[in-house]
């Protein structure tokens, strides 16, 4: 017979443990950068824990130290320097 276990949500996750929580997911994964889908499949917490907390994903990654793999809000003299490049 299968064991019954409720999953009790955590509230106040201090913000070290969410940031080390991505990275473990980025090291298990071997990459240097995660998707929101990435992050669930195999993540502690929700995706709009980090919503809620960083306001966005990408400033989540990172603060995490990983790359953010969908920018927005580039200023346009970075966009022009990246055309003229």
């Amino acid at each position: 017979m299968n064991k019954f276990q409720v999953r009790l949500n955590k509230r106040n996750i201090p913000e070290e443990e969410l940031l080390a929580d991505l990275k473990r997911v980025a090291a298990e994964l071997s990459k240097n950068s995660l998707t929101n889908l990435e992050y669930t499949a195999k993540g502690n917490f929700g995706v709009n824990t980090f919503l809620r907390r960083f306001k966005q994903w990408n400033l989540a990654l990172q603060k995490a130290g990983l790359e953010a793999p969908n920018r927005q809000d580039i200023p346009d003299t970075e966009l022009f320097e990246n055309i003229a490049a």
